[in-house]
């Protein structure tokens, strides 16, 4: 019988910092029937000359956004197990075993997920995501995600059945994946860390702030909402109030007014809105305050 493989893709763009961890936390992996293939989207900072030392499939495609670069990988992958891990995080050397067994023992399962530690940028740890549990479809598109991406795994028969990533999509493509994810299939959830998720200025996450908002509504109502689900309330009208803050000292005051007025209809808790509201003025490094706060929660990280 032949073994399970499993399809790992890393989209990389400018990630020469961290990218040789990356590609070296799949090398090492336990489980030997992997295919790794890294589409880059035009690095310029010697990300290439890093991925070149290894015997690794590399796609060059410049001018692809994430979304694209991802779904360019999965069209050439083969495996029976997919997953992508972007060029910052990292896996334990025993996730995929783990994954694989987890799969084999659980054949009615289409879509796993774990737990994930939060990394500084120098690797530090910042404890256990605490918010990753069991969820559901409708949980997914009325109140919260509940899953961070490098902790997800699916079979080939999820994508292909349900399709590529939206390529339209910037921020959540992953968020609305899931979405998709869970309007066909049980998700399943795995209570251990598979994968570090790195946290620091330069990531996506902490450079669109008001963007990525519109995004995680536009997929909501997509699939059903009739708004932004509720547990990112506080964070929207933090973004929508600190927008109108910038348009009114710029002289746009009719935008600013619907700004303000978009943020007050969300009636979010005082103190959450207050602590995503200090952290829309930092701009990036809101990634250091964020890392802090999940210190904060002090959730434990079960290890493989």
């Amino acid at each position: 019988m032949t073994p399970t493989q499993v399809s790992i893709i890393t989209p990389s763009l400018n990630q020469g910092e961290f990218i040789e961890q990356t590609v070296q936390s799949v090398r090492q992996q336990t489980y030997p029937n992997i295919e790794y293939i890294v589409v880059d989207g035009g690095s310029t900072d010697g990300t290439l000359a890093t991925l070149g030392q290894y015997s690794i499939t590399v796609l060059h495609e410049p001018q692809l956004n994430q979304s694209q670069a991802i779904n360019s990988g999965m069209a050439r992958a083969s495996g029976d197990i997919y997953a992508w891990l972007n060029g910052d995080d990292l896996y334990y050397p025993h996730t995929i075993a783990t994954v694989v067994n987890y799969f084999d023992a659980h054949p009615e399962a289409m879509c796993i997920y774990g737990d994930v530690e939060v990394i500084g940028r120098r690797g530090k740890s910042y404890g256990r995501r605490p918010y990753v549990q069991l969820t559901t479809f409708d949980e997914l598109v009325h109140t919260r995600n509940r899953i961070v991406q490098p902790g997800m795994f699916w079979r080939a028969d999820v994508w292909e059945r349900l399709g590529p990533l939206d390529e339209s999509l910037e921020y959540v493509m992953d968020y609305e994946y899931w979405m998709r994810m869970a309007a066909h299939y049980p998700l399943h959830y795995l209570p251990v860390c598979l994968a570090q998720e790195r946290l620091h200025p330069q990531g996506k996450t902490f450079g669109g702030a008001l963007d990525r908002i519109r995004e995680i509504e536009q997929i909501a109502v997509r699939h059903g909402s009739s708004g932004i689900p509720v547990n990112f309330h506080a964070e929207a009208a933090a973004v929508y109030t600190a927008s109108a803050w910038h348009d009114a000292l710029t002289g746009q005051l009719t935008q600013a007014r619907q700004l303000a007025g978009t943020a007050a209809a969300l009636t979010p808790p005082p103190f959450k809105f207050l602590r995503h509201f200090f952290t829309a003025f930092t701009g990036r490094y809101a990634a250091y305050l964020w890392l802090i706060y999940n210190r904060l929660q002090n959730a434990h990280c079960e290890r493989l």
